[in-house]
């Protein structure tokens, strides 16, 4: 995560610091409905499909992980997940609050709102890496947390590689390091 030598020390905490604050900020009014509302302006539906897919697959991880994909869907039919979105990935994120909290409305939407700032925090890792200053890469990540795609917010993007869970922070930051010699004429 944002290892360069460029980053320095305090820039990661105090980047996603400052994101989360930008985000709390934006999100703040609709916080207290977190636990029982969730985005479904979009894709209604698709909202519910992806709070039970969540909540399907951390249940599984626990109880029978051989059996991820032979989720309670069209029963008796085997490995119906496996022709669907899992959202595996987010679990890093999902599986603990929901089972901390036994909540999957509020466990997707802490995924979601913990999205952005993630999303932010890995761009400006990787504009870190590749030698931009921190102000720079702080705002060119939030321009890309706040993007087109991004806004308003939709759990369907949960889907895409772009929402910032930590293993797009990790392949931010090995593609840095393998692109940032050819970038500076410097050999690895």
């Amino acid at each position: 995560m944002c290892r360069s030598s460029r980053t320095g020390r305090g820039f990661v905490p105090g980047a996603l610091g400052a994101y989360c604050g930008v985000f709390l900020l934006l999100t703040g009014a609709s916080l207290p409905r977190a636990s029982s509302t969730i985005s479904g302006a979009i894709h209604g539906n698709d909202a519910e499909w992806t709070v039970w897919v969540l909540a399907w697959v951390a249940h599984a991880i626990v109880r029978n992980p051989a059996h991820l994909f032979d989720a309670n869907i069209n029963f008796p039919a085997p490995r119906q997940l496996a022709g669907s979105d899992h959202y595996l990935s987010s679990q890093l994120l999902f599986a603990p609050l929901f089972w901390l909290t036994g909540n999957p409305v509020l466990a997707t939407n802490v995924v979601m709102l913990l999205s952005y700032p993630l999303a932010g925090l890995a761009m400006a890792c990787l504009l870190r890496a590749l030698g931009c200053g921190p102000g720079a890469a702080w705002a060119a990540g939030l321009i890309f947390s706040l993007g087109p795609r991004r806004v308003p917010a939709n759990l369907m993007f949960l889907e895409y590689l772009n929402h910032g869970d930590p293993s797009v922070i990790v392949r931010a930051d090995g593609f840095a390091r393998l692109l940032a010699p050819s970038l500076t004429g410097a050999r690895p």
